[in-house]
């Protein structure tokens, strides 16, 4: 299907579909990538540490690109094959949804993992606890 046009609404149904599967594939693999830069960074010596931060910051960012992510991959893989033009504009609304998607399940999962975390882990200083 990746190689051929796109030209029947059934074509199309399975278009958007493999788009949504495709954000939440790329917004799980954000959340793996968010996991090794949160524990690459390394803890600052001294009194005042603020590592926490950096990894909160390299956190948003991450979400920020999983909402770009899925939109630029699904705009190459399905969008530029789509030879029918009022599927199109169908199309692109649901591209946008699917970043969408991605990046809210990048920050609920990530979000989770981060709070499931025990005291003085890199994980945990992305959103520290309150005592």
């Amino acid at each position: 299907m990746f190689n051929e046009l796109i030209k029947t609404p059934a074509q199309l149904g399975s278009a958007i579909t493999s788009t949504y599967i495709y954000s939440l594939i790329i917004a799980v693999v954000m959340v793996l990538i968010m996991v090794i830069v949160a524990n690459m960074i390394p803890w600052e010596p001294g009194r005042r540490d603020n590592s926490g931060s950096k990894r909160r910051v390299a956190f948003f960012v991450l979400m920020v690109l999983t909402l770009v992510a899925p939109v630029m991959v699904n705009y190459f893989m399905f969008f530029n094959k789509i030879a029918t033009p009022a599927f199109r504009s169908d199309y692109m609304m649901h591209m946008g949804l699917a970043g969408v998607v991605a990046a809210i399940v990048y920050f609920i999962i990530g979000f989770v993992l981060v709070k499931m975390q025990s005291k003085k882990t890199k994980l945990e200083s992305i959103f520290p606890k309150n005592n």
